[in-house]
């Protein structure tokens, strides 16, 4: 691990679209994030239907105008 952990909040167009976490511990964002997924990264749990599925849940929250859409914890290097 290069350092320690920090504890931060993102929206997933901050995420996605810009590379940035929108809030870090200290209440700046971080800018010039790129999320990838390992391709280890569950084999075992994760098919494209799976994938697919969180894609239209997540467009479907925008489209309802949700301020939250809690996608759970993700640990990136």
């Amino acid at each position: 691990m290069k350092g320690p952990l920090t504890l931060a909040l993102t929206k997933i167009g901050d995420l996605l679209l810009d590379h940035k976490i929108t809030q870090a511990e200290d209440g700046n964002p971080m800018e010039g994030i790129n999320l990838q997924i390992p391709e280890y990264q569950r084999p075992y749990k994760w098919n494209a239907q799976n994938a697919n599925q969180l894609l239209d849940d997540i467009e479907e929250a925008r489209e309802d105008d949700k301020e939250v859409y809690r996608v759970g914890t993700l640990i990136m290097p």
